[in-house]
């Protein structure tokens, strides 16, 4: 899967989990290693991210950079 395919589905997969509030997440990929970034409500938002991320198939490692506001 390219890259930008790998991003579309993980983005998707995240958007569409109505346990993360993803406004401000950026997703970047470089073959199956998949790097979340931004912003987050809370860290439980962080971790359901991550899981999300995780569920896409050709995503072989996630590392989540993600913060909570107010950190």
């Amino acid at each position: 899967m390219y890259s930008r395919d790998l991003i579309s589905a993980v983005s998707d997969e995240i958007i569409w989990d109505p346990k993360v509030d993803c406004v401000a997440i950026d997703i970047s990929a470089d073959g199956g290693n998949v790097t979340l970034r931004g912003t987050v409500g809370s860290s439980r938002d962080a971790q359901e991210a991550k899981r999300a991320a995780e569920r896409v198939r050709g995503v072989t490692s996630v590392k989540n950079e993600l913060r909570c506001r107010g950190m």
